[in-house]
């Protein structure tokens, strides 16, 4: 016997000549969300039943219509009634001339009342219809300017409430049947729309605003009926709902918690679930550990950025993908979760840990009990109800601007939610990290091997995973002169080098990771710093170095990084040019390759001076700018008017913009 959620609903009298737009002052309204009370309201001339309480209708010969129905909610038993089928039909008001009463009442969503007015017809107990059928919208947007409203969901996309439009006649009620102005919809809101077409349309609609926030605890099928198709029936808060045949998501299912907006039958119209951060996990290394009770125990980067080793639960349930299908809540012995060739097996063979991003759920005891594996028949569809990878590809590149990587030529978007977590499979665990939003720059190389998960509706990622030691570079950040290393503790203890440098016309430190080596820099060398996600410089370029002797001191010369080729250096939208200069004239300098600059006002300029009055570092940002060194025909002087070596220049133009000048000041040799 089928038992559904069913509804009181009280019906206002609506007569036969229902036929003018001053009708729909009102609306019919029926009670919602179930209840113990009956579903029908009768008396000897009438009867109003709600469209799911019917069991069955079948015509006979004679082309009368037999209806089975349940008059409460606890029936067992069902009682008839009977019509003709070809009886007066009134939807919404309106007399429908175009289907036979089983049809109609079988398009229906909503309730039937069904009248008595010549009682001379003792073959059936009632002779008129009145059906209140509805459509729903869930609100996304409420346009005054234009009276229009848009739908996010339902089956209802639009409605036209222009006062203007002689197309259309539209009312706003509340449950009670009062007035509503449009400018009190907002979003999510749920309208009840009483629809009739014909020379205009007139919509009645209803503001529903009936909610439940909670959490499905139970799921359950209703066998359905033979005029009713087999429905799932989803427990929240003790209360059973159905959810509206026109709102197909997945996401509904056990465990969803959230908010569930109900249309005016009580029905789930629309879920608004809270936006988690799943525990998205990276496996760098798993083995069996334990002495007489053996279990399985894994190292990963966690959500939150940690590397951590866990221990699982004795029972592990875990989802994966199985051939062409996706198992879900499968419950494993911690130990098989070592067994080759399985969906869920952490090793790629008998020595080698798989390398992979799962989400995981630690129990009580912070032992993982739960582990899911992406859903590989899901890829490249948005808003899956399964953790999922959308796109992936060996090279991917982002636009900080818009806030969007290309992923195979598809577009992901990412916001302050999003984890770009980087798992370059390596086994150094410092390589392993999470990249903040704040580190990207404009204008960064490609990076390698990126994959987007779990995209919503709007093309927005949960997590971006980056396979690959990414450059946090921008291809426009400024050359760094080098004034001093030194070494220093990072933030986690460990020891690692610095340097004091002059980058985009300031003085900045540069902190090494725990990989990085600067011995070979020394003072005025030029440098392009690539820094990690955590902004330490992972690795450089030499422009430029000063050249010394073994005894450590300057020779006056300087050395060219690789690269250079009739002294220029082009790599991506830098251009490096380094040459002798052989004029000077105003903000115009001359090259002896040839070249010249006009050094404006917004050009950073650096200098290496070997000695001089005033000069505490060897390399600065000088004061006097381009005017830290003159030339008088062929003798060079510094600003304290002493003769020098001849002044060499390093020009660095980005985009063909000149960005810095270096200038070389050596002692007379």
């Amino acid at each position: 016997m089928r038992k559904t959620t069913l509804f009181i609903v009280i019906i206002a009298l609506i007569t036969n000549l229902f036929a003018s737009v001053s009708a729909f002052a009102a609306p019919v309204v029926p009670e919602s969300g179930g209840g113990n009370k009956s579903d029908l309201y009768g008396s000897g001339n009438e009867l109003v039943i709600s469209r799911e309480n019917i069991y069955e209708m079948s015509v006979d010969f004679d082309d009368i219509l037999t209806i089975r129905y349940f008059e409460t909610e606890e029936a067992q038993f069902t009682t008839s009634i009977r019509i003709r089928n070809d009886a007066d039909v009134y939807i919404n008001g309106y007399r429908n001339y175009d289907a036979s009463v089983k049809a109609l009442i079988a398009a229906t969503y909503g309730t039937i009342r069904f009248v008595l007015e010549d009682s001379s017809d003792d073959e059936v107990d009632y002779d008129k219809v009145f059906i209140t059928t509805y459509k729903h919208m869930v609100v996304d947007s409420v346009n005054l300017a234009t009276g229009r409203a848009s739908a996010k969901e339902g089956n209802v996309s639009t409605i036209v409430f222009d006062e203007n439009n002689p197309d259309f006649i539209t009312t706003l009620f509340d449950r009670e049947g009062n007035p509503l102005e449009w400018s009190s919809v907002k979003e999510n809101d749920v309208i009840a729309v009483q629809q009739t077409i014909g020379d205009r349309i007139v919509s009645v609609c209803t503001l529903v605003n009936d909610v439940v926030t909670g959490k499905i605890t139970e799921v359950r099928v209703d066998e359905g009926t033979p005029v009713n198709p087999a429905t799932t029936i989803y427990t929240i808060g003790g209360k059973e709902y159905k959810v509206n045949p026109f709102y197909i998501n997945s996401k509904i299912k056990l465990g969803a918690e959230g908010t569930f907006y109900l249309d005016i039958m009580g029905r789930i119209i629309y879920f608004d679930a809270p936006k988690v951060i799943p525990k998205y996990g990276y496996i760098i290394a798993a083995c069996e550990t334990g002495t007489l009770d053996k279990f399985t125990q894994v190292k990963m980067l966690t959500f939150n950025g940690e590397v951590k080793i866990f221990d699982t639960a004795s029972i592990v349930y875990v989802s994966y993908t199985d051939g062409d299908t996706y198992r879900e809540y499968e419950s494993i012995i911690s130990g098989d979760l070592l067994e080759l060739g399985r969906g869920y097996s952490l090793l790629e063979n008998a020595t080698t840990t798989k390398k992979q991003l799962v989400v995981f759920g630690l129990n009580s005891s912070g032992k993982i009990n739960n582990l899911v594996f992406p859903n590989t028949l899901e890829t490249g569809k948005a808003d899956s109800d399964y953790f999922a990878m959308y796109r992936t590809d060996t090279v991917a590149t982002y636009d900080l601007d818009k806030k969007k990587f290309i992923i195979n030529g598809t577009s992901v978007y990412f916001d302050d939610s999003t984890i770009i977590m980087q798992a370059p499979a390596t086994y150094d665990e410092d390589d392993y990290r999470l990249i903040p939003i704040s580190a990207l720059v404009e204008d960064a190389v490609a990076w390698y091997n990126v994959s987007a998960y779990d995209v919503n509706a709007d093309k927005i990622a949960s997590l971006i995973l980056v396979e690959s030691v990414v450059d946090l570079t921008s291809g426009a950040a400024g050359i760094a002169m080098v004034i001093s290393k030194s070494t220093v503790k990072n933030a986690e203890g460990d020891i690692v080098q610095k340097l004091t440098a002059i980058q985009n016309n300031m003085t900045v430190e540069l902190l090494g990771d725990s990989n990085s080596t600067f011995n070979s820099i020394n003072t005025g060398d030029i440098i392009v710093p690539y820094f990690n996600s955590r902004n330490e410089v992972r690795g450089f370029d030499v422009i430029t170095a000063i050249e010394s002797d073994w005894n450590g001191m300057v020779t006056g010369d300087i050395d060219l990084g690789p690269g250079f080729e009739d002294d220029v250096y082009i790599v991506g939208d830098n251009r490096y040019t380094f040459s002798k200069v052989t004029g000077k004239s105003g903000s115009r300098i001359e090259l002896e390759n040839g070249e010249d600059f006009i050094i404006r006002g917004d050009v950073s300029i650096y200098a290496y001076i070997e000695s001089g009055v005033g000069a505490t570092n060897k390399a600065v940002i000088p004061t006097l700018g381009y005017d830290v060194f003159d030339i008088d025909g062929d003798v060079y002087y510094n600003a304290y008017f002493d003769e020098i070596n001849p002044v060499y220049a390093l020009v660095r133009e980005y985009d063909e913009d000149i960005k810095e000048v270096v200038f070389f000041l050596f002692n007379l040799r």
